[in-house]
Order: C-alpha cells, then sequence, then structure tokens
C-alpha cells in the first residue's frame, strides 16, 4: 500500500520533486510532519540550498533520502494499525475491517437452570437436601439426575418450564449460526467432564442436540488447565478464553489473507468477542484474555490491521427457572435484531436491565393496545346509537306533535284544552295577517298619492 520512490537528480527542481514525493510513503501523521519541516527548512535556509545545488548538497540529500526510508520502514514494521487510528493515517485510506464474532458462553446458571433444578426441583420431590462433601454437589441434584436417567418425569410444571427454556436456548444457537457471518460459539465451563452433554442430554434434549448437530465446542476448563498445586479458586476460563481467542483470530486472519488476494484491496479484522455468564468471573475472564491477547499482537508486529471490541453480559447468580427464561429471551432479542453483534463499542452490562425494559416495553404496548380496543369500542356505540336515531323519525319530532301524530293514527281528534289552543293561535295568526294587509294598503295609498 506504501509506495517508495527515490531520485537521483541534483537540480532544485528534481529536489522538490523527490521530496515531495519522499512525504508519499510516510507512516503516520508524525512522519510526515517530520518530513515536511526537513523540506521547509532546506527550501528557506540558504546554506542548504547551496549545498543542494552542489556536489556536497546531493550527498546530503541522498544519505537524508536514507534516512529517512529507514526512519519509515522501522515504523511500518513496529506499528501494529487499529481500527481505531486516526483517519488521516494512509494505512487506512483505503481499509475494510471484517468482523469476526466469537460468542463465549457458560453453561450452569446460564444455558441450564442448575440451581433451579438442585434447589427447588429436588428438593421440591422430597429428596434430601444434604450436601456431598467429596464432590461438592449435593445429593438431592445427584438423586434428580439419577432420576430422570431411570426415564421417570419430574411433574408436568417443571417439565413445561424446562421445555419453554429448551426451545429458547436452542433457537439462539441456531439462530446465531443461522443468521451471523464468520461467528463461533463455544461453551466453556468450570465443571467436569461430559456434564454440559449429559445434562442437555436430560434436561435440554433440543439443545443437546443443536450442539451435536451445530458442532458447538465445549471446553472443561480446570480438566484441561489446571497444574498440580493450583489452588481450588483459580480462574481456569482466562487460559481457555485466550487460547480460544488465538486460534479462532488465526482462522480469520488466513481468511481474510485468503479475500485480500483475490480482491486486491487491504483488509484487516474486527474481533468481535462476546461473553456471557452468570458470575463475575465470566466478565473478568474476558477481559484479562482479551488485553492479554492484544499485547501479544502488538509484540508479534502482526501485519494484519485488527480491532478488538469486547462485550460482556452478565446473567443473575443462582437464578430460579422464570428469570434465567427472561433473560435468555432478551438476548435472543438482541441477536436477532443484531444490536449486540453490530455494536462498534464495547459493551459491559447485566442482562436485568434488558429484562426491566423488556417488561416496561411490554407493558406500554398493551396498555395502548388496551386504549385502542377501548376507543373502539366507545366508536361503534356511538356509531350504533347514532344509526338508531336516524332509524326512528318519531323520537326525533317534538312531543306535542307526537302526541297529536298520535292522536290521529287512532282516529281522534284534538282535546279541549287543545283545541281552545289552536282556535287562539287562529286568531293572532288572523290579526296578524289583516294588520299587515292594512298596512299594504297605507302603502299603496301613498304611492298613489305621490
Amino acid at each position: 500500500m506504501f509506495s517508495q520512490s527515490s531520485s537521483s537528480s541534483s537540480s532544485s527542481t528534481g529536489s522538490c520533486k523527490t521530496m515531495q514525493r519522499e512525504t508519499e510513503i510516510a507512516v503516520g501523521s508524525n512522519s510526515c510532519e517530520s518530513i515536511q519541516r526537513d523540506t521547509g527548512d532546506s527550501l528557506t535556509s540558504p546554506e542548504k540550498k547551496a549545498d543542494l545545488e552542489g556536489t556536497a548538497g546531493s550527498a546530503l540529500k541522498k544519505r537524508r533520502t536514507q534516512t529517512e526510508e529507514k526512519r519509515n520502514e522501522e515504523q511500518r514494521r513496529t506499528q501494529v494499525p487499529t481500527a481505531s487510528e486516526s483517519p488521516e493515517a494512509p494505512s487506512f485510506a483505503s481499509l475494510l475491517l471484517n468482523m469476526h464474532t466469537l460468542v463465549l458462553l457458560d453453561w450452569d446458571d446460564t444455558c441450564l437452570p442448575t440451581s433451579w433444578l438442585r434447589d427447588e426441583v429436588a428438593r421440591s420431590l422430597g429428596f434430601s437436601s444434604q450436601s456431598d462433601s467429596e464432590s461438592g454437589d449435593f445429593l438431592p441434584f445427584q438423586s434428580l439426575c439419577k432420576q430422570v436417567d431411570e426415564g421417570r418425569t419430574l411433574g408436568d410444571k417443571y417439565q413445561e418450564m424446562l421445555e419453554k427454556i429448551d426451545r429458547k436456548m436452542s433457537s439462539i444457537f441456531t439462530g446465531i449460526l443461522d443468521s451471523i457471518e464468520h461467528v463461533r460459539i463455544i461453551v466453556v465451563t468450570h465443571s467436569g467432564g461430559g456434564w454440559v452433554e449429559k445434562s442437555a442430554s436430560r434436561f435440554l434434549p433440543k439443545t443437546a442436540q443443536a450442539l451435536q448437530s451445530r458442532n458447538i465446542q465445549v471446553v472443561y476448563a480446570p480438566e484441561k488447565y489446571k497444574r498440580p498445586g493450583e489452588a481450588e479458586d483459580t480462574n481456569h476460563k482466562i487460559e481457555a478464553f485466550a487460547e480460544a481467542i488465538e486460534d479462532f483470530y488465526s482462522r480469520a486472519v488466513e481468511e481474510e489473507e485468503k479475500k485480500e488476494k483475490e480482491s486486491g484491496e487491504e483488509r484487516g479484522v474486527l474481533l468481535n468477542l462476546i461473553g456471557v455468564g452468570d458470575h463475575k468471573r465470566d466478565r473478568e475472564a474476558l477481559m484479562e484474555a482479551a488485553n492479554m491477547f492484544a499485547n501479544t499482537i502488538s509484540r508479534s508486529r502482526s501485519p494484519t490491521p485488527t480491532r478488538i471490541l469486547k462485550k460482556t453480559i452478565k446473567f443473575a447468580d443462582c437464578p430460579n427457572a422464570n428469570r434465567l427464561l427472561q433473560e435468555l429471551s432478551a438476548l435472543k432479542t438482541r441477536f436477532d435484531n443484531e444490536w449486540l453483534v453490530l455494536e462498534t463499542t464495547d459493551v459491559d452490562l447485566e442482562a436485568l436491565c434488558w429484562v426491566i425494559g423488556d417488561l416496561t416495553l411490554r407493558r406500554q404496548q398493551e396498555e395502548a393496545q388496551e386504549e385502542s380496543e377501548k376507543a373502539k369500542k366507545e366508536a361503534s356505540k356511538v356509531k350504533k346509537e347514532t344509526g338508531g336515531s336516524k332509524g326512528n323519525r318519531g323520537a326525533l319530532q317534538p312531543q306535542p306533535l307526537r302526541r297529536e301524530a298520535a292522536h290521529a293514527s287512532h282516529g281522534k281528534g284534538p282535546g279541549r284544552g287543545e283545541a281552545a289552543g289552536l282556535r287562539m293561535s287562529m286568531q293572532q295568526k288572523g290579526q296578524r295577517s289583516k294588520k299587515v294587509s292594512g298596512n299594504t294598503s297605507h302603502s299603496r295609498r301613498q304611492e298613489e298619492k305621490w
């Protein structure tokens, strides 16, 4: 991407063109400023101008050019480009960073409601609550697993809740892998070997099928990374995450280099790391592993421009089944609308924020729907009443006329009082008509007189 140029012309015009081309090979704004400053001094200083016009000036110019080229080459070797660099840097003028997403999931209380099965389901079925000091597991949970292995049912309400979680979890796996490009899912757990597959087949059969059919990798961190004499509380997920990130990144670089050769344009990697777990140590593992990896590629002077995004989502500690289902639903929504994937800044939040936001939005939508239905009912009621009034014309007539119409319909005339009232009104009308006619005759006489 960087253009190399050299010139051996001894004229002042050739010197200017040579130094202008030298500024084009600078890497970074500081190098450009440095070269431009040297160029300006050589043009304004009479002594330097005289040197450039002579033989000594040509030698000095040649040495300066070689020095600048060595400096630029050293800068190119030591520079680790990232997408956050200044847009003025020539190395990113036409650079394409392609996103590669690595999803690192915890298992217990993140995919599987382990605490709920142990504390609520097992004990509700009458199992003892004693603890097994050797294995560190609760005996009721072991008894529950044994019961499931023997084909016994857990009860309708428990089975129904597990089926909901199973459908949600399997849809998250398939949704991520089907809708997102350049993505990998890895389940990393501190539990013993085989636990993910066994527990999934016992309680989440659809999820177990997705794990197998979609080749989702499962890593048992203590079995792989625990060393003799190491403390029990050592967070082995740090090493597991670091190795997973390094392997995923190397594959991404190979893919982008292949595309770069085919297209001829420089390409880079936007490494999108997403970690989901119920413990704060899951977050710490992702952050530390990502920082370790960033330092590694910086020291190795990776030629591939790289930017790293770190996104951590914390689930609730020891959630019940309903809470875990809410968190999984919120997580699926953010994967489906691609917000969590396409967000180009670091993310560090708790899933509870999503759950509360989704519940509030759902409540507002329900209230708006209720208001809309209520308004429709009111409009329908008013329309019905208005339509009934138009159909019954008698209801719109004045009260006396309705009584007269009723008498007429029964073949009866008006009563005495009503007849007297009618006669009186007729006499008043006659008097008014006489008065009007008198006024009319008077006006006619006035016209004849004139």
